[in-house]
């Protein structure tokens, strides 16, 4: 409690507010979608984009996935309020746009089918966990 001599009371760390944890979530879907591609994805988007190894692909997703990590802790403890709730839900749509991007080339079959169907589930699984817990700004 905040008096004139205390001063504003403590910040507690932590999630501030029941309905926060969905901030969370972005960095989860993160780290599994760089798992699952991890395996196949430099090798597929080599021939498609340009050069790329595995290391390369590790090298620049974990610099982001800690990116995330930052924003989604941070808005979930800011409570519904602020950049850093920006900056989750921003996330939570890159996901999803990332999503519709796989599914849209899966579609057009260029890629491998089996590649392609493991891209297309887990997508779905991420589009539905995105669009369903996506909190309100």
């Amino acid at each position: 409690m905040a008096s004139p001599l205390t001063g504003p009371a403590p910040v507690q760390a932590g999630p501030a507010a029941p309905g926060t944890w969905p901030f969370l979530l972005p960095f989860v879907v993160y780290v599994l979608h760089t798992l699952e591609e991890l395996q196949g994805f430099a090798a597929w988007a080599g021939r498609y984009f340009g050069p790329e190894t595995t290391g390369m692909f590790a090298a620049y997703h974990i610099p982001l996935m800690l990116l995330v990590l930052v924003c989604s802790w941070r808005a979930s403890v800011a409570g519904r309020h602020g950049a850093w709730v920006v900056l989750a839900t921003a996330f939570q749509r890159q996901f999803s746009v990332n999503a519709l991007f796989h599914l849209s080339v899966g579609a057009a079959d260029q890629l491998p089918v089996a590649y392609s169907e493991k891209i297309s589930s887990s997508t779905r699984r991420a589009l539905a966990a995105s669009s369903s817990s996506s909190p309100t700004v």
